[in-house]
């Protein structure tokens, strides 16, 4: 088969034409406009070659029972000349076995039938991405359900291993979530998947559980640990009592472990494994809300974003060693961060703005523009949480 009209059917069948009647108008007769050759002005001298062209043209209708459409042409140098311009492919079915794909096709067509039964509003989505269908078939059935137990239920938010559905175990749903999602924000209410936006994992932005977050506590002095000599554990946020708290008056969150580990004693401190951007949903809970609050942070952009979301949610959050001062006095140690820019965050106070334009600036130039946590000495970030505690201003 001429190549050129192989593949101009082969793009057009791909493009989901064929299922298009399921859930819209039929594409059909379907009319595939040819690329000739050469431009017309050549055919004089090329005339041999064209007239090879268009016995392929008519030989490939022929032999697929494709209606061929002519334009008359003519010229004193070429006569008059019954030039091919298009071919009208009938019916899908033709589309499919033109290309050698008549089982797919009727593979496909029977998935898309179960798919209007069962769930028609899935229809356009599935034949405009046909292909996903044959990876999903095996495990339509289990998939839809799943589908439909989460349309049904939008309230309940288990585990995806707790939903007891037939077919249905967690390998399967992780397998196709990418299905699973596009189908949900088809099926699901716009508001119910505008509320889960910003969650950037599959189980929470589809409204199911995800493992909670165990955060690492360390109590700087023992005496005021209530755990009998117990300094260092983990607990699950909701899990914290405000009676493990009752010698605490301050808390300081702080990123790097190691820097953690090693902060020195002080009496009414408890210090925080913040875990990032996770911090976020520390600094919610009620047990904190009365405590003084410090942050520790790298001097970057991204820790800057990380303290403004803190300070979001609570606008008294103390920051520590990441000012303008720390970042010129240890800025032999800093080091070239090359991840892209981010806006300026909007909770800092005016000298955290001047670092994180400063920064921004070392940035353009090609200078360091990040003072991880670690480069700074213990005794320095001790020295300066005890100036900050005296003295939050």
């Amino acid at each position: 088969m001429n190549q050129e009209l192989f593949r101009a059917i082969a793009r057009s069948y791909e493009s989901g034409s064929a299922f298009q009647d399921m859930y819209s108008d039929s594409v059909y007769p379907l009319q595939i406009v040819l690329k000739r050759p050469f431009p017309l002005s050549q055919i004089a001298r090329r005339m041999d070659e064209f007239l090879r062209w268009k016995h392929e043209i008519e030989e490939d209708c022929g032999r697929f029972s494709l209606s061929l459409n002519y334009r008359e042409e003519g010229s004193r140098a070429y006569g008059r000349q019954r030039i091919p311009e298009s071919v009208l492919i009938s019916d899908a079915g033709t589309h499919a076995d033109i290309l050698g794909r008549s089982t797919e096709y009727s593979r496909v067509r029977s998935i898309l039938e179960q798919i209007d039964r069962e769930a028609p509003e899935l229809l356009r989505w599935d034949g405009e991405n046909y292909p996903v269908l044959l990876e999903i078939a095996p495990d339509l059935d289990a998939l839809l359900c799943v589908y439909r137990w989460r349309v049904n239920h939008p309230d309940q938010t288990p585990f995806l291993r707790e939903l007891h559905l037939h077919g249905v175990h967690t390998k399967l749903i992780e397998k196709h979530k990418r299905v699973l999602a596009a189908w949900f924000r088809i099926g699901m209410d716009p508001e119910w998947l505008e509320q889960r936006k910003h969650f950037k994992d599959f189980p929470r932005r589809y409204g199911f559980a995800r493992e909670r977050r165990r955060f690492r506590f360390r109590f700087l002095h023992p005496d005021d640990s209530p755990l009998q000599g117990i300094l260092d554990f983990e607990i699950f946020l909701h899990e914290m009592k405000d009676n493990l708290l009752k010698h605490i008056q301050n808390i300081i969150i702080i990123e790097n472990h190691l820097s953690f580990l090693c902060l020195e004693p002080r009496n009414g401190v408890l210090a925080i494994d913040g875990m990032g951007y996770a911090a976020v949903d520390l600094v919610k809970q009620d047990w904190i809300s009365s405590k003084t609050i410090l942050y520790f942070g790298d001097c970057d952009a991204h820790g800057l974003d990380i303290l403004s979301r803190l300070r979001a949610v609570r606008p008294d959050i103390i920051s520590v060693c990441m000012s303008v001062s720390t970042f010129q006095d240890f800025f032999s140690f800093a080091t070239i961060d090359s991840t892209p820019a981010i806006p300026l965050p909007e909770h800092l106070n005016s000298d955290e703005v001047r670092l994180f334009t400063n920064l921004h600036e070392n940035s353009l130039k090609g200078n360091p523009n990040r003072l991880e946590q670690e480069r700074i000495s213990i005794q320095y970030v001790m020295s300066e949480m005890d100036l900050k505690l005296a003295d939050p201003s």
